[in-house]
């Protein structure tokens, strides 16, 4: 019966000590919180660090207690291989993490370098030319090359942050790496967004 129970496993760790409570061999409660940081470990994607430590900090209080000795040696063994593969897991994904960091950073700043020089690259490029010659436009044409000029600048920054922000949705890293990048692709957005409705809302009403 001990063996269903522990195959089954709790997902978080608040879960882990309902189950403890209900448990009173301490190897029995040994089992359960190994098992538990085996599962922590063998999540999908990034494993839960969190809940892995304050399960091992539940292992050593319960090291502490009177468990039968051939019991200790076998679970301490479970117990420190599993330390060992945390720490293995952990340099890893920290360096994945940086990586990323690193990416993201590049790609982020290189955008708000162009988005900053917007009105400098318009005035560097060909300006917009229609494909077809439309008569309702002939007597604002101007107009409409200089807004579609910069609609299409606006457009293409406007994807890139899109594309940017996924990219950052469901990259692992640290919640405050994550949320400064947020920050900025915010501030990106104010910079490019309004203006492009605004862009718009002309063109249709001088259409």
């Amino acid at each position: 019966m001990a063996e269903e129970t522990v195959a089954q496993g709790p997902l978080k760790f608040q879960d882990l000590e309902g189950n403890l409570k209900e448990c009173r061999e301490p190897d029995k409660k040994l089992e359960l919180v190994i098992h538990f940081m085996e599962t922590t470990l063998s999540q999908q994607g990034t494993p839960h660090f969190k809940d892995f430590w304050e399960a091992k900090k539940r292992c050593l209080e319960l090291f502490r207690e009177h468990i039968n000795p051939i019991a200790r040696v076998h679970l301490w063994a479970r117990y420190s291989e599993l330390s060992r593969e945390a720490r293995k897991l952990k340099e890893l994904f920290d360096e994945e993490s940086a990586f990323a960091v690193e990416q993201i950073e590049m790609a982020l700043h290189a955008i708000e370098d162009e988005v900053a020089k917007i009105p400098e690259l318009i005035a560097a490029s060909t300006p917009f030319q229609f494909r077809v010659h439309a008569k309702n436009l002939h007597h604002n044409e101007p107009l409409y090359k200089e807004l579609q000029t910069e609609l299409d600048f606006l457009n293409a920054y406007a994807s890139k942050i899109t594309a940017l922000r996924k990219e950052l949705i469901k990259t692992d890293m640290r919640i405050r790496s994550k949320n400064q990048f947020f920050g900025r692709l915010s501030a990106l957005g104010d910079a490019v967004f309004p203006k492009r409705k605004e862009l718009i809302g002309k063109a249709l009403q001088g259409s």
